[in-house]
């Protein structure tokens, strides 16, 4: 009988980025773009200090500052002057406990790249599709060391959720 192995899918928490480079709503549209470009990141969280938390409001990506951009500069359209004018509101967000596979879904169906980690609004971090890669690279490089009878004992943390992954990416098969 083969050995039963644990393998641990990381949580959301243990890849985030921690120190999170933000906006306010008042911060002006050509400061938002100067942001993104000089921290060479490509979405920035629109916040408000609140009894010491960072209170997440909206989302702005490089495609929509470049919308804002390109409406004020090319179209003639009403000026969105700050990050408050251009940024989603209500954005997609992660909560810190949420394992890799669900944010893996969460990038899928959204069709996105950063996604903000919240506890009841108050930003805690951002994590990207590239933070999610690298985790599950580790986790497959760990799996593809054992044996194929360690293999066939392998026990996850949250079988449902990675039923439901299967589930998932089996469709696009």
């Amino acid at each position: 009988m083969a050995k039963s192995v644990q393998v641990t899918i990381p949580k959301v928490e243990s890849i985030m980025t921690k120190h999170v480079i933000y906006v306010v709503p008042e911060t002006p549209l050509e400061q938002v773009a100067k942001t993104l470009v000089d921290n060479n990141i490509g979405s920035v969280p629109v916040i408000i200090e609140q009894k010491g938390k960072r209170i997440l409001l909206g989302f702005i990506s490089e495609k929509d500052c470049m919308r804002g951009i390109t409406n004020n500069l090319f179209y003639g359209f009403p000026k969105p002057s700050t990050a408050e004018a251009i940024m989603v509101r209500n954005p997609v967000t992660i909560a810190p406990g949420a394992d890799v596979l669900r944010l893996e879904q969460l990038f899928d169906q959204h069709n996105l790249r950063h996604v903000p980690v919240v506890d009841d609004d108050h930003l805690l971090g951002m994590v990207s599709r590239r933070d999610v890669l690298s985790a599950m690279a580790d986790v497959h490089d760990r799996i593809k060391k054992l044996s194929q009878e360690q293999r066939d004992g392998i026990k996850m943390n949250n079988p449902a959720e990675l039923s439901a992954y299967m589930k998932h990416i089996s469709e696009f098969r």
